[in-house]
């Protein structure tokens, strides 16, 4: 046996150690290896992904300007949508949860737009975007809710009529349970099963910011007048007011010219407004409380107004024996005709007629003959049908004063009888209220006259061949108000009258047909005097304001009068004027929203003010996409106003309404009258559908071949001002910015 001695025992063991050490530190160089590997990896993910988000911003902003490029010279744009391009290979945008955040009637606009990839300038990146315009979409946080009347709110919008919508009682429950939707995805995915039929709504969005102010010339108009509450509340604004219906184009000028002084037009406007807003039917020229510069009409108050005032006169001659001279005596009576035009409230205030007395002179005889009825009116003026029509000589209220006589009276000297016997008959008359207080009436410092002429007298006179019988002559005169539904009272009512040698009591007025028929007049009969606040700025369209048959004009009429009254710029009936309005419409429309468009006219009265079955509802599809098609075709429309210059009489033309009833000028404002509190101008909003991120160029290749680093996508929304600022520029903001998990 061979023994091994203790050194030998020791030795290699170094070896051992120096190459457990080895491979202790090949196991941390390659677990660091390993290590900084994953960990630079990372870095550079984190660096493009960063390098991503702030070129999905770029694209953002690349896109925002695009839109002020294509938006300059107009309040709306005039495309869909807008893409980039610039000759790089295409790029797929239209896919995917995107398309959620896009109303879903747009879908197919969506995605037949070509977008390309676009190189960002000094780096390697790219983007792409799709702008879509939704400026004319509903609102899904605010529109309906209320019935549909008179236009004052988009909570009137009638969403039963789109074909998304399930449940409209749903859809209000959910959506007052949900608070507030942030994005159309979410708004979507809510409702789905509840208020809509599925989770892709198209004609929706959820967002709207409509500023005050209007655009005259390269300056936004701010100071809009509120005129809203009593006409008691109204009376520390009146400067203000009529300020703003001049600033609308009411002028200053009136007729009939002097020497009948009228107020400046924008004050009858402002005046006639207080007394159709105050319940006292008592005009303002004959003591109501808002004729500020005591000016004498035209003022209008619903009580009757007087139409028609004749005359017939029945002349004897004889002759006096004692004096060898003719001479006359006989009768005469006055007759009256009041209208009633309109359509509420109903006159039951006891109006009767008062005071009436006429004076008759020839200057062939001396003196007057002076004629007071004893019993004026015996019983109230009755409220008559409303149905009827007062041109048209069925819709008054008459009466004929007990016959008067005068005596007999000595002609002069056969040679001296005038060929014609003219005689001036100066009539006065008043109606008065159950109170005693006059509410109309022909006054003695301007009554009308009346010219009656029997033609050829003398020869009547002298070649009578029943002489000495009686030789008896009548004739009938008659002043016809030019427009019966005006109180002209006080040193104007010459002006209103014209004189027609036959009785046309209970028969059409012919001076006011004439007038009634004029281009730009109103083509009703009726006035509208609702004796109670504003419901609508469109209500302003009611006020008449100086020239007879005329009312404030809230559409463009006729060629002859082309002129809009821009009411709907000038006033409001909101406190908080600071504030933007939301979920009204915009009426800049496109040919993709005729069911948003449908929504808001849906159930739009347009006789209101009529009663029974004169009244009409839009509900025929055909007319709601000629509503659509006609704004589509007048605008663009920079102010509120402007809506004005749509061919609403190719509308309302095409309704169907009665021949004998058609509709009038009225009538087709009500499209403006009762839309105003729900539809407007100053947005654009926009959806951006936009990917992006850094781009390797592939070396010895074409420009636009390489490999992505990274990619993403997100949708933004975008609100614009249309209004430029005091630089030119357009404010606007990012109001969403959502990156897309889907790429």
């Amino acid at each position: 046996m061979t023994r091994v001695s203790g050194r030998e025992k020791c030795e290699g063991a170094a070896l051992i150690i120096v190459l457990g050490m080895l491979a202790i530190l090949l196991i941390l160089a390659s677990a660091f290896s390993v290590n900084m590997r994953v960990e630079r990896m990372a870095a550079g993910n984190a660096r493009f992904g960063v390098s991503t988000r702030h070129m999905l911003l770029g694209a953002v902003a690349r896109a925002v300007d695009a839109i002020e490029r294509e938006t300059t010279n107009s309040a709306a744009p005039d495309w869909i949508v807008l893409s980039s391009s610039n000759g790089l290979e295409g790029a797929q945008l239209a896919w995917g949860e995107a398309m959620k955040y896009i109303p879903a009637a747009l879908k197919d606009a969506v995605e037949d737009a070509p977008a390309a990839w676009e190189s960002f300038p000094n780096m390697n990146g790219r983007y792409a975007y799709l702008v879509v315009n939704v400026s004319s979409f509903l609102d899904a946080n605010v529109v309906g809710g209320q019935p549909r009347y008179a236009g004052t709110s988009p909570v009137e919008v009638t969403l039963g009529c789109l074909p998304e919508v399930k449940d409209t009682n749903l859809l209000y429950q959910c959506r007052e349970s949900d608070v507030r939707y942030e994005t159309l995805k979410e708004f979507g995915e809510l409702q789905e099963g509840y208020g809509l039929t599925n989770d892709l709504p198209d004609h929706f969005v959820v967002y709207s910011r409509y500023p005050f102010g209007y655009l005259k010339g390269t300056n936004i108009v701010t100071d809009v007048v509120s005129v809203k509450g009593e006409a008691s509340d109204l009376l520390g604004s009146q400067l203000q007011i009529q300020q703003a219906f001049e600033k609308s184009g009411v002028p200053a000028q009136g007729a009939p010219p002097a020497p009948y002084p009228m107020p400046p037009l924008y004050v009858t406007a402002m005046v006639n407004m207080f007394d159709g807003i105050d319940d006292d039917r008592l005009p303002a020229n004959l003591g109501g409380a808002y004729n500020a510069g005591g000016w004498n009409g035209p003022y209008v108050d619903a009580f009757p107004m007087f139409n028609e005032v004749s005359m017939r006169v029945q002349l004897q001659v004889t002759t006096n024996a004692a004096l060898e001279k003719y001479q006359c005596a006989g009768a005469y009576y006055l007759s009256f005709e009041c209208a009633y035009p309109f359509v509420h409230p109903d006159p039951t205030n006891g109006y009767k007629l008062a005071e009436i007395s006429a004076v008759i002179s020839n200057a062939a005889w001396a003196g007057d003959w002076n004629f007071t009825p004893s019993t004026p009116s015996p019983n109230p003026i009755q409220p008559p049908d409303q149905d009827l029509d007062i041109l048209f000589g069925n819709h008054f209220w008459t009466y004929t004063a007990n016959p008067a006589g005068f005596p007999n009276r000595p002609l002069p000297d056969e040679p001296d009888i005038p060929d014609d016997l003219t005689l001036f008959a100066r009539v006065t008359v008043r109606v008065k209220d159950s109170d005693n207080k006059v509410v109309d009436g022909v006054q003695s410092n301007d009554p009308v006259v009346v010219r009656v002429t029997i033609p050829n007298i003398k020869d009547r006179i002298v070649n009578w061949p029943n002489y000495p019988q009686m030789l008896v002559i009548k004739t009938n005169v008659t002043a016809e108000c030019i427009d019966p539904r005006l109180n002209w009272q006080g040193g104007i009512a010459n002006g209103q009258w014209a004189i027609t040698n036959k009785p046309t009591i209970g028969t059409t007025n012919s001076a006011a047909m004439i007038a009634y028929r004029k281009e730009g007049c109103d083509g009703d009969g009726w006035m509208c005097v609702k004796q109670k606040p504003l419901e609508s700025v469109g209500d302003i369209g009611n006020v008449f304001f100086g020239k007879p048959w005329e009312t404030i004009r809230l559409l463009r009429r006729t060629n002859a009068v082309p002129e809009v009254h821009l009411v709907l710029d000038n006033f409001t009936l909101l406190d908080d004027t600071a504030k933007p309005r939301k979920g009204l419409f915009n009426i800049n429309v496109n040919e993709h929203n005729a069911s948003a468009t449908a929504a808001v006219f849906t159930n739009m009265p347009v006789r209101e003010y009529y009663q029974g079955s004169e009244q009409m509802c839009i509900s025929n599809k055909n007319t709601l996409v000629s509503i659509h098609n006609a704004l589509l075709d007048g605008g663009p429309y920079t102010n509120l106003s402007d809506i004005g210059n749509a061919d609403w009489g190719a509308i309302a033309d095409a309704m169907g309404f009665p021949a004998d009833r058609p509709l009038n000028e009225i009538d087709r404002e009500a499209f403006i009258r009762n839309s105003a509190g729900m539809v407007g101008t100053r947005q654009n909003l926009f959806m951006i559908l936009a990917a992006a991120g850094p781009f390797r160029i592939s070396p010895g290749i074409a420009a636009f071949r390489g490999d992505w680093l990274a990619r993403s996508r997100a949708v933004a929304m975008v609100w614009r001002d249309p209004y430029p600022d005091e630089n030119g520029r357009h404010p606007c903001f990012v109001r969403l910015f959502k990156v897309l998990g889907d790429e």
